[in-house]
């Protein structure tokens, strides 16, 4: 279980808004409900602006993760291409995997006429974060980037449950999902099958099932 500290919204001062800094910690819960919490914080950080009557914020780093071989947590919370490996029997972090990446630059891709009524948060940030989301598959570790190819897809890293870096392949999503709603996206990979929302043309909603026979 993941949880994470309230964000000190009083601290905001600032006309055009500030980033304030979301801690987050691991706890483990027993079968009898029973709490233990993990040491070690990790924070991500997010956007606020005050209104007259309202705070709004949006995130600029996020908590990312997966469960791997019933054992590890491997998750990423910064900007940069930063793994970390939680070993949840010894209760610690005991490996972080970083990779050399190309950046990609930040630009919103959502018109702002899309849905009237409602206001866009600018938020100030250069590039998309490296890590979008992970996934774990048998004893691999899939790291989803920011990198997209128009006639393949986003990019997808594999990596090994010791963290060495594998191969890649590309998941042809990029026509379905925009890069910048691509970390909250509801979609998940369990075994050989990809799991994600999809609407038609009328605006239904269908969980969609898609084999995967390329890793």
């Amino acid at each position: 279980m993941a949880q994470h500290s309230l964000p000190q919204i009083d601290r905001i001062r600032k006309e055009e808004g500030e980033i304030l800094e979301v801690s987050w910690n691991f706890c483990l819960v027993s079968r009898e409900g029973e709490v233990e919490k993990l040491e070690g914080f990790y924070p991500t950080l997010w956007f606020f602006k005050r209104l007259p009557t309202a705070v709004v914020a949006d995130y600029i780093t996020e908590m990312t993760g997966a469960l791997l071989k019933n054992r590890y947590f491997v998750f990423s919370h910064t900007e940069n291409y930063n793994l970390k490996i939680l070993d949840l029997s010894q209760r610690k972090l005991v490996k972080t995997i970083q990779r050399k990446y190309k950046k990609v630059c930040y630009q919103p891709d959502r018109p702002k006429d899309e849905r009237p009524g409602f206001k866009t948060l600018d938020v100030p940030r250069a590039y998309f974060n490296d890590i979008q989301k992970i996934f774990a598959r048998d004893d691999k570790i899939l790291v989803l980037t920011s990198t997209v190819d128009r006639k393949k897809g986003f990019l997808v890293d594999v990596f090994d449950a010791d963290g060495n870096y594998l191969d890649n392949f590309y998941l042809p999503l990029h026509l379905k999902i925009r890069l910048s709603e691509l970390a909250r996206y509801p979609l998940d990979i369990r075994g050989d099958t990809l799991l994600m929302i999809e609407k038609d043309d009328n605006g239904n909603i269908f969980l969609v099932k898609y084999r995967m026979l390329f890793i």
